[in-house]
């Protein structure tokens, strides 16, 4: 592996952990609160599976820059058990019982695509299907910020997207984005592509709407000392 595809790796490690890091608030709250309230735990259930998914990816890739793979998908996994565990600590009986449901049908849709790639590796090679696989994985997790910025704007505000989030988003994707292309791997290429776009399609919702909420607050301010102005005191 080349000494620029390194370095890249080594940003979109860093630029990942933040992204990792952007739950920390929400778990605060559920700690402090001692309950889920309406929170779900299925990004982080979907995430984990992404998470393991690209970790046998990487192994299948290790003589070809699989190694920076191997540690980031480790890393988001460990945050992904904790924040489940958490999840399953604090939330009610109910909701334990339907996240643990979850979690032992992704961990064995993992084990059928480690078995079915291993099975059929003289047909398809393994790096070829679970490749697929991942790239199917991370598209479904993108639907994620589809959410949010839908729910942006409907409201006109950018309250439920912090730009934090959204800004690390959109580096993580565009640090392994040019990781794939110094690799050359298509598998990676095309999810983090899709980030990217998302990632800077929030920036730029986030620019619109903040900028948008700045002027309307100067006009009502305007307003207000206007009518001081001419109401009779």
């Amino acid at each position: 592996m080349s000494l620029l595809a390194s370095i890249i790796g080594v940003l979109g490690n860093a630029t990942a952990v933040l992204v990792q890091l952007s739950p920390l608030p929400t778990f605060w709250t559920i700690v402090r609160k001692k309950t889920t309230g309406s929170f779900s735990a299925q990004p982080y259930l979907f995430s984990l599976l992404s998470g393991m998914l690209w970790v046998y990816y990487g192994i299948l890739i290790i003589h070809h820059g699989g190694i920076p793979v191997i540690t980031i998908s480790a890393i988001s996994g460990a945050f992904q058990i904790f924040y489940i565990a958490l999840y399953l600590w604090f939330g009610s009986k109910q909701q334990r019982m339907k996240t643990i449901g979850i979690l032992i049908l992704l961990c064995g849709a993992f084990a059928c695509v480690v078995i079915i790639s291993m099975q059929f590796k003289d047909k398809v090679e393994p790096v070829e299907s679970v490749g697929i696989v991942c790239i199917i994985s991370a598209v479904l997790s993108n639907a994620a910020p589809l959410t949010i910025m839908h729910k942006v704007i409907k409201t006109s505000s950018v309250e439920f997207m912090p730009f934090t989030l959204s800004l690390s988003l959109f580096l993580n994707g565009a640090s392994w984005l040019s990781y794939a292309l110094v690799i050359k791997d298509m598998y990676l290429l095309i999810p983090n592509s899709i980030g990217v776009t998302l990632g800077a399609a929030q920036l730029a919702l986030y620019a619109f709407f903040r900028i948008r909420g700045t002027k309307k607050a100067k006009l009502q301010g305007i307003e207000v000392g206007f009518q001081q102005q001419v109401l009779p005191q």
